[in-house]
């Protein structure tokens, strides 16, 4: 175990060689099976989110606000890389040193979208894909240059076999997930400054009232008060003005 916050991503190149990232920039590195763990430096204090390694030399990692970092010296050096995405990068898979994708999401003024970047010259350059779905993605795992599958939120899977998305597909279970009333979810960031998005979903149209609260009971926004149709629904607080505290 090492320190506080948690851990998000974990990758080992083979059964001596890992790496584990998370909260505040973490970089840990073992070399003997996870027996012991070294800190590596970052140069970040931002959420790093997974991380993917071809070999005990090279390896990718994706965080928040679209940060991506390459190393080839088995973490001695982290070399930032610009990703063109300010998305929160959830997952990344390489299947060479050259070949990876990365997925997550970012908001837009209409709430939620999803995002999938590839790259053939090892993160030099990342290229935007077309993505068949606004749910969050999660995960991904790049099999070959061609070959990969991605997953997210709401029992989403989708996989390529020519480089890009291709087919879609859904977990047969996936309606267990579906909302079958009225269903908040957890507002991201959290904590937040100075704004955070609420995501909420509907089965059926209706009219839809979310406001926010104090610790001591008392209203403080009314940031939706409208009708809205069946399906998924974002709004963002804005906490400006507001003492810190927990609303």
């Amino acid at each position: 175990s090492q320190g506080t916050g948690a851990l998000r991503g974990v990758s080992f190149s083979d059964t001596e060689n890992g790496t584990l990232v998370g909260d505040g920039g973490k970089i840990l590195r073992t070399t003997d099976g996870g027996e012991t763990w070294a800190s590596q430096t970052s140069g970040t204090t931002s959420t790093l989110n997974d991380v993917s390694f071809v070999s005990p030399e090279i390896g990718t990692i994706v965080g928040n606000g679209g940060l991506v970092f390459r190393t080839t010296d088995g973490g001695l050096t982290w070399v930032p890389q610009s990703s063109g995405s300010g998305a929160q990068l959830l997952g990344v898979s390489f299947s060479n040193p050259n070949v990876g994708t990365a997925v997550g999401w970012f908001s837009n003024a209409t709430g939620r979208s999803a995002t999938i970047l590839r790259t053939t010259d090892g993160g030099a350059t990342w290229a935007n894909q077309t993505v068949p779905t606004q749910n969050s993605l999660t995960s991904v795992v790049q099999i070959d240059e061609n070959v990969a599958t991605v997953v997210g939120a709401w029992g989403t899977i989708l996989h390529t076999t020519t480089g890009g998305i291709v087919t879609v597909g859904e977990d047969p279970n996936a309606g267990e997930y579906r909302p079958q009333t009225f269903v908040l979810q957890q507002n991201y960031p959290n904590p937040f400054n100075p704004s955070t998005l609420i995501e909420f979903r509907m089965a059926h149209a209706g009219f839809v009232s979310i406001r926010v609260f104090d610790l001591l009971g008392r209203e403080v926004s009314n940031i939706a008060n409208e009708f809205f149709s069946a399906g998924t629904h974002y709004v963002r607080f804005v906490g400006s003005g507001f003492t810190i505290g927990v609303y």
